[in-house]
């Protein structure tokens, strides 16, 4: 939740200084808490969404540097 919330801070920032209209959908209730803290619009998990990107945060990083949940 820590990394997609520095992703989610600099995105609202993003889309306040860009005038963007960017809806979110959050895979953690503190992230959706902190995106709508944020000024984020913010969308349910339960319906179906063509999403422009997607991103999650990451557990650890092994010795090859790949990313792990």
């Amino acid at each position: 939740g820590s990394t997609v919330a520095i992703f989610a801070k600099a995105l609202a920032e993003y889309v306040k200084k860009n005038s963007k209209i960017t809806p979110v959908v959050c895979g953690s209730f503190e992230v959706e808490v902190a995106c709508k803290t944020l000024g984020l619009t913010v969308l349910q998990q339960s319906a179906e969404y063509v999403c422009a990107v997607a991103f999650d945060g990451f557990d650890e990083i092994d010795p090859q540097k790949n990313l792990l949940k």
